[in-house]
């Protein structure tokens, strides 16, 4: 288990580093990722490189026997190259070329980019492809730019001509004849822009395509465009290192499809700032999507032990929080907990930003106990559950282009948010303590889940639909809702009647869908004569062989379909045709569940439970995320790995103490 952050000696005097040294070996730091924004320092002049002080500090790390994941500085431009070039800068969605003086301002397809950023990341292997310190490469960092530059305009209709191959199947696909849009020549086409295709929708707060095929496919294309980027720099230092390649991803942001990207790379790794208000399940779910990407553990590549300064308000983390971030992240499949960063800049736009070391320079702090803590107790886990893995038998469909799709369109409820969706869906298989796996089109049949949740699949291939239909034939359970299988992935309406896509496996359609304003509620009825409030959007459903499980309370469709069953073939399909409270949300989902016989555990409120396995043993994580003690009640005999202590019966877990139990017999 890697423990450390994000070392900056570039920004430090040579006493400073020693120092360093001294207080990571204190705090049982074993990793440090180098040189994410050190490419002034790497050439401060184009073509001169100045390595020896990097060389300082592997071969000093390397002595103490702390690991280095080292970056390509690709994120964060020289002043240099940019006055030379200035076109290597982005331009933004209003049309505006940007400068310097930040980071992530760069033009993913200048050709003058590609160029330096292959040069500085295949000198950096050169060097470095063989230290015995350097353990994992970090191409980039966080990327965030988007662009729409002469460059990227003529890179798009390129990319065009490869995947459609003549202008009258892009017109299709665009459906271009509305508003008398059609192209006759590939060269007339503009990316989306403020300047063309994108309105902003002030009251939505999000922006909305005129023509949506246009924009999906600009949002692909840039997506692939981030891919190629890390692509390009990977393909430079496989010239002379083998070792595996990474770019942490920032959060979940819906500008670039992760699925895309992390073709790019060999192992996943995010950065995760959850606030003192974000629920624990949301952080878990990211969790649990970077593990399914490539279906084996990631790395956290960036947490923070303090403040976080980019946001309006910056508490401190309270006692036992960033122990608990931490071991959340392991409890879904973090083989690592790294930090941003590891000493407090001085200056600049994040000098208050936490880190490991304040700015006072003392680890004789209340968060330097926590620290130096947490450290020993990894250092304690060694490699007990690193490359472990948990064994889900449900997972939920989460996709980029239907992200894109959903909030880019002038849709029933332009309030509608996709990713809350899934997280509605997710919470409840979370609280329940249910594993989940996060999948797309392409890998959500990668192995026999027992449950799939599709919430709002909007856009679905021809392929999709037989495969989902063949998976609900041979006996899965599948479950979908409102907003689902109505388009195809152009986004053109698939004909004769909503849902579409997923028509014969549902036994319904949809007659009118009712986008509803805030204030505008209506009740799902269940036949004990339980309510659940429901609202946002809600589908006047038309039954063809489905089965009703609840219907509406009220409005003039009071008393028809709202959520429904059908058997197809061997398995079920599910369509929840609006958007429930969270209460029937869980209800669902506990039935669903119990069917199945997939095991669901009860927990106190914010108690959380995880599972990792490997080598035939299984690794519970029990985390209490209160800040006050909770009971809870073990079923077995158990060794817990944190404390070095058995457990059994009734245990009483202090605030934010997390468990590792591994399961032993009575008499050990």
């Amino acid at each position: 288990m890697w423990y450390g952050g994000d070392y900056n000696p570039e920004q430090w005097e040579p006493e400073t580093i020693e120092e360093d040294i001294r207080f990571m070996k204190e705090m049982h730091v074993n990793c440090v990722t180098l040189g994410v924004f050190a490419w002034p320092k790497l050439e401060p002049e184009d073509g001169v490189f100045q390595f020896e002080w990097m060389d300082r500090i592997l071969d000093r790390l390397y002595q103490e026997h702390i690991d280095v994941i080292l970056a390509t500085p690709t994120t964060a431009m020289p002043y240099w190259l940019e006055q030379k070039y200035p076109d290597i800068m982005h331009v933004d969605i209003e049309g505006r070329r940007v400068q310097g003086g930040s980071r992530e301002k760069i033009c993913p397809n200048s050709s003058v980019y590609r160029k330096y950023s292959a040069r500085i990341a295949g000198e950096l292997a050169k060097r470095y492809g063989h230290h015995p310190a350097v353990k994992l490469w970090h191409i980039n960092n966080e990327y965030h730019f988007y662009c729409y530059c002469p460059a990227c305009a003529e890179e798009f209709r390129n990319w065009l001509k490869r995947k459609y191959e003549d202008i009258d199947a892009v017109n299709t696909a665009w459906n271009t004849a509305f508003w008398g849009h059609t192209y006759t020549d590939f060269s007339q086409i503009l990316p989306p822009s403020y300047l063309t295709d994108i309105k902003k929708n002030q009251l939505a707060g999000r922006d909305v395509a005129c023509f949506q095929g246009q924009y999906i496919d600009y949002m692909r294309f840039m997506s692939s465009s981030v891919r190629s980027c890390i692509e390009n720099e990977k393909k430079e230092i496989r010239k002379y290192s083998s070792l595996p390649v990474t770019n942490n991803f920032s959060d979940l942001v819906k500008t670039y499809d992760y699925w895309e990207v992390s073709k790019a790379i060999d192992v996943i790794s995010w950065d995760n700032y959850p606030t003192i208000h974000t629920p624990m399940y949301k952080p878990a779910f990211i969790h649990d999507l970077m593990r399914s990407m490539k279906s084996q553990p990631f790395y956290m590549m960036e947490q923070n032990p303090g403040n976080i300064s980019w946001e309006d308000y910056g508490p401190v983390k309270r006692p036992g929080e960033v122990a608990d971030i931490c071991w959340q992240s392991t409890a879904h499949g973090a083989d690592s907990n790294l930090f941003f960063q590891w000493r407090q800049s001085r200056g600049g736009v994040e000098k208050f930003h936490g880190a490991m070391v304040p700015h006072s320079g003392r680890l004789d702090t209340r968060m330097g106990a926590e620290l130096i803590l947490l450290g020993e107790q990894f250092e304690r886990l060694k490699d007990t559950v690193e490359g472990a893995m948990p064994d889900a038998r449900a997972a939920i469909l989460f996709d980029w282009e239907n992200w894109w799709a959903i909030e880019g369109s002038a849709i029933h409820n332009c309030h509608l948010k996709y990713y809350d969706q899934v997280l509605k869906y997710y919470r409840a298989f979370y609280e329940m303590g249910i594993s989940v796996d996060i999948v797309c089109e392409s890998t959500c049949m990668d192995k026999k889940y027992d449950l799939i949740a599709a919430p709002c699949f909007y856009m679905c291939s021809p392929a999709f639909s037989e495969k989902v239909k063949d998976y609900v034939n041979t006996g899965g359970t599948f479950i979908t809702t409102f907003l689902s299988g109505i388009t195809d992935r152009t986004d053109n309406v698939i004909l004769g009647g909503y849902p579409g896509a997923f028509r014969d496996i549902l036994g319904l359609w949809v007659e009118e869908i009712d986008g509803m304003y805030p204030d505008m509620k209506n009740s799902i009825v269940l036949n004990d004569g339980s309510r659940y409030e429901c609202g946002e959007i809600c589908d006047l459903i038309r039954l063809e062989t489905a089965s009703v499980i609840g219907l509406y309370g009220d409005d003039f469709y009071r008393d028809t379909p709202c959520v429904t069953v059908n058997a197809y073939g061997d398995g079920h399909a599910y369509y929840i045709g609006t958007s429930p409270e969270h209460a029937f949300i869980r209800k669902l989902l506990t039935d669903i569940c119990c069917s199945l016989n997939i095991p669901k555990y009860s927990l106190p409120e914010n108690v959380e439970i995880a599972f990792r396995a490997k080598e035939g043993k299984k690794y519970t994580f029990l985390m209490n995320h209160n800040n006050e003690a909770v009971n809870v009640n073990l079923d077995r005999f158990y060794y817990d790995i944190i404390s070095e202590c058995r457990k059994s019966g009734l245990v009483s877990m202090s605030p934010r103490q997390c468990m590792i139990l591994e399961e032993v017999m009575e008499a050990e």
